[in-house]
C-alpha cells in the first residue's frame, strides 16, 4: 500500500460525498444531501462576502493591497482552522491498531494524513484567493498571465499554514503523551492557544495602529473626498502592517507583480518545509501515538459500600465521567465559557465612550453598552455539549436504547449535565459584570436574563440538532466533536443574535429594553417547543 492509496482513503469521503453516492436509505441519502447542499451554501457565502469586500476596496481606492490582504486572510484563516484540528487530524486513536498491525511506515501515514490537512485548506483558500485576485484583476486590468497565476498562487499558499500547523500538532501530542493527566493538558493548551490567538491579534492591531473616522464626521455621502480620505487611511495601516511583519511586503510583492521566479523560489521552500516536517513527524509517528492513547488503571480496587441513586443521577454522573475522559470534547466545549469569563473581565479595561469618540460621528447614534448582555450570550454558546453528546455514545448506542428508560429521562441528563458544567462559568461572569460594568438596576437584569436564558436555548438547540444530524460510525472524535453537522448547525443556530446585538445597539432611547423583553419572549417560546420535541422524541429511531 503506497502513499498514494493512503491519501484517496484520506479524501474519498470529502464532505460525506461518498456517503452521498452510495448511500441506499432515501431518508438517509436526504440527509446527506441536505448537509452537503447546506454546506454549498455556505461557501458560496464566503466567496461571495469576499467579492463584495473586495469590491468595497476597490471603490475606495485600495485596490493594490487586496492581494496581500486576503493572502494574508487564508493565510490566518488555514493555520488557525490547522492548529485547532492539527493533532486529531495526525493522531487518532480508533484506527492505531489496524494500521499498526499493517505494513506501512509511520512517514506514508503522516505524509497522507498532512496531505488531507492541506486539502482541507486549499478548499477554504480558492473560496478566498481565486474571488478577491478575480475582482484586482479586474479594477487594474491584468494581463492573461495574472490570471494564470492565480490558480498556482492558491495551489502553493496552503503550504507552509498546514506545515506549521502539523508541528504545533506534534508538540502538542509530544506534551500530551508525557504526561499523566492528558485531558487535562489537552484542555490548557488548546486553552493557551485561543487566548494566545487573541493576544497575537491585539499585538498585530496595536502594530498596525488604530485608524480613526472623525475626519469623515462633517460629510454626509460617500464622495470622492471620503474615498480618498479612506484610501490614505488603509494606505497608512498597510505600511505599518509591513514594516512590522516583513513577510507581509515580500508576499504582496510577489503577488502584485507576478513574479513567477520568487514564486517558484517559495513554492520550492514551502514543499520542503511541509516534506521535512512529514518525515520527522513520520518517524516518530508510532512512538507517540502508543504513549498517547495510553490509559492507566489503579493497581489495588476495593469493594467499598454500595450505594443507591435516582436514576438522573446516575445518568447524569455517567455523562461526566464519559464527558471527562475526551480532551477532544472538553477542549473544543470550554472555549466559549472561558471566553465569555475573559470578555467579562476585559469590559472592565475597555472604555466604550472612548472608542465611540475616537469614531466621531456616525450617522447613527449607537449605545454599544447596551449590547453587552447579547455579545456575552453569542460567545458563551458558540459551541454546546449536547450538540455532540449523543453521536458520542458512539458503537455503544445499543446500550442506551436498550435501557429501561424513557427518551425525558436519557436525554434530560445530556441536558442537565451541559447547564451544570456551564454554570459555574455563568456564575463567575455575573460576578465579575458586578465590578467591570456599571449599569442600571434594569441593565443588570438583562446581563443576567440574557446570558441565562441563551445558554438554555443553545442547550437545547444542540440536542435537537443532534437528534436530526446523529454519527453514531465515527472513526475519531473529532468527526463528531469539530466536524459533526449537529455542531455546524447548532453554532449557525446561535447567529442571530447579532441581530439582537445590532438592535439593541442602534435602538433609540430606553427601547433596548423592549428588545429585551422580546428576546425573553421569543426564546422562551422556542425553549418550550424544543423541550417538549426532545421530550417526546423516540430514541429507538436512532441507530
Amino acid at each position: 500500500m503506497n502513499i498514494r492509496t493512503l491519501i484517496k482513503m484520506e479524501l474519498i469521503n470529502f464532505l460525506g460525498i461518498n456517503e452521498l453516492r452510495h448511500v441506499k436509505d432515501p431518508a438517509v441519502k436526504k440527509q446527506k444531501g441536505f448537509l452537503f447542499g447546506v454546506l454549498v451554501v455556505l461557501y458560496v457565502f464566503l466567496a461571495g462576502y469576499i467579492v463584495m469586500q473586495s469590491v468595497l476596496l476597490g471603490e475606495i481606492g485600495a485596490t493594490e493591497y487586496i492581494p496581500v490582504l486576503y493572502f494574508m486572510l487564508a493565510g490566518m484563516i488555514n493555520l488557525v482552522v490547522g492548529i485547532y484540528r492539527a493533532k486529531a487530524a495526525i493522531y487518532r486513536e480508533r484506527d492505531l491498531e489496524m494500521i499498526s498491525a499493517l505494513p506501512l511506515g509511520g512517514k506514508s501515514i503522516v505524509a497522507s494524513r498532512v496531505f488531507r490537512m492541506y486539502f482541507d485548506n486549499l478548499v477554504v483558500g480558492l473560496a478566498v484567493i481565486i474571488p478577491s485576485m478575480t475582482i484586482y484583476g479586474i479594477k487594474t486590468g491584468c494581463d492573461a498571465l495574472f490570471y494564470i497565476s492565480i490558480l498556482p498562487v492558491c495551489i502553493i499558499s496552503p503550504i507552509l499554514p498546514t506545515a506549521i500547523a502539523a508541528w504545533v500538532g506534534i508538540i502538542f501530542a509530544a506534551i500530551i503523551a508525557r504526561n499523566r493527566h492528558k485531558v487535562l493538558t489537552e484542555v490548557i493548551l488548546v486553552l493557551v492557544v485561543v487566548i494566545g490567538s487573541f493576544a497575537i491579534s491585539g499585538v498585530i492591531s496595536s502594530k498596525a495602529g488604530v485608524g480613526t473616522v472623525s475626519s469623515l464626521a462633517e460629510r454626509k455621502e460617500l464622495n470622492e473626498e471620503i474615498n480618498a480620505e479612506l484610501s490614505r487611511m488603509i494606505s497608512e495601516k498597510m505600511v505599518s502592517l509591513e514594516n512590522a511583519f516583513p513577510p507581509i511586503r515580500i508576499a504582496g510583492e510577489m503577488l502584485t507583480n507576478t513574479e513567477f521566479a520568487v514564486l517558484a523560489v517559495y513554492a520550492l521552500i514551502s514543499l520542503a518545509v511541509i516534506i521535512l516536517t512529514s518525515l520527522i513527524i513520520g518517524k516518530y509517528f508510532f512512538g507517540i501515538s502508543r504513549r498517547l492513547f495510553v490509559t492507566e488503571a489503579h493497581r489495588d480496587y476495593s469493594i467499598s459500600e454500595l450505594k443507591k441513586e435516582s436514576v438522573m443521577k446516575a445518568l447524569v454522573k455517567k455523562e461526566a465521567s464519559r464527558y471527562f475522559s475526551s480532551g477532544i470534547y472538553v477542549s473544543n466545549t470550554i472555549v466559549g465559557p472561558v471566553m465569555a469569563v475573559i470578555l467579562a473581565v476585559a469590559l472592565g479595561f475597555v472604555d466604550i465612550d472612548k472608542i465611540m469618540k475616537s469614531a466621531g460621528e456616525l450617522p447613527i447614534d449607537m449605545k454599544f453598552e447596551n449590547a453587552i448582555p447579547y455579545m456575552l450570550a453569542l460567545v458563551f454558546c458558540m459551541m454546546t455539549l449536547t450538540a455532540s453528546s449523543v453521536s458520542m455514545e458512539g458503537m455503544n448506542w445499543w446500550i442506551v436504547r436498550t435501557m429501561p428508560l424513557s427518551a425525558k429521562d436519557i436525554l434530560g441528563a445530556k441536558i442537565l449535565f451541559n447547564l451544570i458544567f456551564v454554570a459555574p462559568f455563568y456564575a463567575l461572569m455575573e460576578i465579575i459584570l458586578l465590578f467591570t460594568v456599571s449599569a442600571g438596576p434594569l441593565e443588570r437584569i438583562w446581563m443576567i436574563v440574557v446570558p441565562g436564558l441563551a445558554i438554555l436555548y443553545s442547550v437545547l438547540l444542540g440536542m435537537v440538532c443532534n437528534l436530526k444530524f446523529p454519527k453514531f460510525n465515527w472513526e475519531n472524535e473529532t468527526e463528531v466533536v469539530k466536524q459533526g453537522a449537529a455542531t455546524g448547525l447548532s453554532m449557525l443556530g446561535i447567529l442571530p443574535m447579532i441581530f439582537f446585538i445590532g438592535g439593541a445597539a442602534v435602538v433609540p432611547g430606553s427601547s433596548h429594553h423592549l428588545i429585551g423583553a422580546g428576546f425573553v419572549v421569543v426564546m422562551s417560546i422556542i425553549c418550550w417547543v424544543f423541550y417538549s420535541k426532545i421530550s417526546r422524541f423516540d430514541i429507538q429511531t436512532l441507530y
